[in-house]
C-alpha cells in the first residue's frame, strides 16, 4: 500500500503522493473557498485576486501542511424557492353590444368654442355685411374655396375663377375614439351637431362662402357613448370626437348594410353542359 499514488484533494493542490512520505509541509494550498465577483476571482484565505481565469488557477497557495485525500465538504447551495404556477384565467368572449335603432333620440352637441373663435365672431359679422354689399373694394380676396385671387377693379370681372365647389373632410382614426374633423369657417350660432348611440348629424354654416351649408346625416358603423363625445368649433375646422362604446376596428366611418336575401347562386342547366363536353371513346382506354 505504501507504493499506492493518493490524489489529494486540498484545494489549488491537485497533486499525487505517497502516504509514506505525507509531510507536514508536503502541500502547499488554499484552505478558504474561491470566489467569483462580477470580473474578479480569487481565494477567500488570501487578499489576491484577479481578472483572468488562468492566472486564478496558478495563484500559489497560502498554507502548507500535509495532502489530503479527503474532499473537502462544499457549502450548502442555497435553496432556491419554486414559484407558484401562475394560473391564466380565460374569460369568456363578450358578446357584442346590441345595435341600437336607428330613430333612436338624438342629443344636440353643445361644442367647446376656441376663445380665438370668439373674439372673431363680431368681425365675422361685419365681414358678412360687407359681402353681401354690390361694391366691392380693390384688393378683397376672393371667397371661393381655393382660390387667392384678389380683385383688382373692373378687369377682374371678366377673369375665370378656379375653386373647389365642396367642403374638404378629413377623417382620423384612434384604439377608442374616433375624430372627424370638417374644415371651413362656419357660423357657430346657427350649425348644429346632433348625436345618437348610431347616428351623426350636422349642419354647418358658412357665412364667408354667401351662407354654404355643409349637411351630413350617416349612420355610424359601430356604437358610441354620446356622453363621453365632445366637439370643438376652432378656427378653421370643427372636430367631432365620438367615444366609442366598445372596443372594435371601424373600416370605415358609415355604416352599411348587406343586402336582404341569400346570395346569388348560378345554376347550370344540364343541357347546356353538352356542347362543353368533348365525346370520349371508351374502347380507346
Amino acid at each position: 500500500m505504501s507504493g499506492e499514488l493518493l490524489q489529494c484533494y486540498n484545494r489549488g493542490c491537485g497533486q499525487k503522493y505517497h502516504a509514506d512520505k505525507n509531510a507536514e509541509d508536503s502541500c502547499r494550498h488554499h484552505p478558504g473557498e474561491p470566489f467569483f465577483h462580477d470580473a474578479y476571482k480569487g481565494w477567500s484565505c488570501c487578499n489576491r485576486k484577479c481578472t483572468d481565469f488562468t492566472e486564478f488557477l496558478n495563484i500559489r497557495g497560502c498554507t502548507v501542511s500535509k495532502h489530503s485525500n479527503i474532499k473537502p465538504i462544499e457549502p450548502e447551495k442555497p435553496v432556491q424557492s419554486i414559484p407558484d404556477v401562475e394560473i391564466v384565467e380565460v374569460k369568456p368572449v363578450q358578446p357584442a353590444m346590441k345595435r341600437p335603432p336607428f330613430n333612436t333620440p338624438m342629443t344636440t352637441m353643445n361644442p367647446e368654442i376656441a376663445p380665438s373663435v370668439k373674439q372673431n365672431i363680431s368681425v365675422s359679422s361685419e365681414n358678412t355685411t360687407n359681402a353681401n354689399s354690390s361694391e366691392v373694394t380693390v384688393g378683397t380676396s376672393c371667397k371661393n374655396r381655393g382660390c387667392t385671387t384678389s380683385y383688382e377693379g373692373p378687369t377682374s370681372d371678366s377673369s375665370t375663377c378656379t375653386y373647389h365647389p365642396g367642403v374638404p373632410i378629413f377623417h382620423e382614426v384612434k384604439l377608442d375614439v374616433r375624430q372627424d374633423n370638417i374644415y371651413g369657417r362656419k357660423k357657430m350660432t346657427t350649425s348644429v351637431i346632433k348625436l345618437s348611440p348610431v347616428r351623426l348629424y350636422a349642419n354647418l354654416v358658412f357665412p364667408q362662402e354667401l351662407g354654404a351649408t355643409f349637411n351630413i346625416d350617416i349612420e355610424l358603423n359601430g356604437v358610441i357613448d354620446v356622453e363621453k363625445s365632445n366637439v370643438q368649433m376652432l378656427g378653421t375646422k370643427v372636430e367631432i370626437k365620438m367615444k366609442k362604446a366598445e372596443p372594435s376596428n371601424w373600416r370605415m366611418l358609415e355604416y352599411r348594410k348587406s343586402s336582404e336575401g341569400k346570395a346569388e347562386v348560378e345554376t347550370l342547366n344540364p343541357n347546356d353542359l353538352a356542347p362543353k363536353v368533348e365525346g370520349v371513346d371508351l374502347e380507346d382506354l
